[in-house]
């Protein structure tokens, strides 16, 4: 049950926050005149970079993560705040939020660049693998690490605010970018 419940999670959750908006970046974008790039296949080695960096550092998110929660006291609260480790899980809720972002911000760029190209199942392919590790690192911080269950002290805010909206800032932010680049293909056309 528990395979069916992230087989159906994963398959809305890719198809409403991928697929719908790669295929809308896709007809917004117009095929330019240049059909080749010399700078693509650098591009691409840079996006496998950026995708294998964004690997480790979830890797040790979870890991920092995982320890911290082990070293929690039970308690009665409904919120369980972080005592141990925190400067290495804050260091990683800093890193995985910065590296989550330009993941992003990368994907995009590539994406609308591909589909400009006429490469759109090179764009496709992008939007797929970011949006198969960022569903992925959802769920795990969601169900796994249960990290809305938990907080750091209440002096830490800043970094609070950070942890909640690295796992829940990924899920939203590509097909805002699509969204804010149709709204500008409007005031484009004008």
């Amino acid at each position: 049950m528990y395979y069916f419940a992230f087989a159906i999670f994963f398959a809305l959750n890719f198809s409403l926050w991928y697929i719908i908006p790669s295929l809308g970046l896709k007809y917004i974008t117009k095929v330019g005149r240049k059909r080749k790039d010399k700078k693509l296949n650098t591009e691409i080695a840079a996006y496998a970079i950026v995708t294998v960096l964004y690997v480790v550092i979830y890797i040790m998110f979870y890991r920092y993560f995982s320890i911290a929660i082990n070293d929690i006291e039970s308690t009665s609260n409904s919120v369980k705040y972080f005592v141990s480790e925190t400067t290495n899980t804050s260091l990683m809720v800093v890193l995985f939020f910065i590296v989550s972002i330009l993941y992003d911000l990368y994907t995009f760029y590539l994406a609308k660049k591909t589909f400009r190209l006429n490469k759109p199942n090179l764009g496709y392919i992008f939007c797929s693998l970011t949006g198969f590790f960022n569903i992925l690192t959802y769920w795990f911080s969601n169900t796994i690490l249960k990290l809305n269950m938990y907080s750091f002290s209440a002096s830490r805010y800043i970094i609070n605010s950070l942890m909640k909206a690295d796992y829940e800032i990924l899920l939203f932010l590509f097909p805002a970018l699509v969204f804010i680049n149709f709204a500008l293909s409007f005031i484009e056309e004008k």
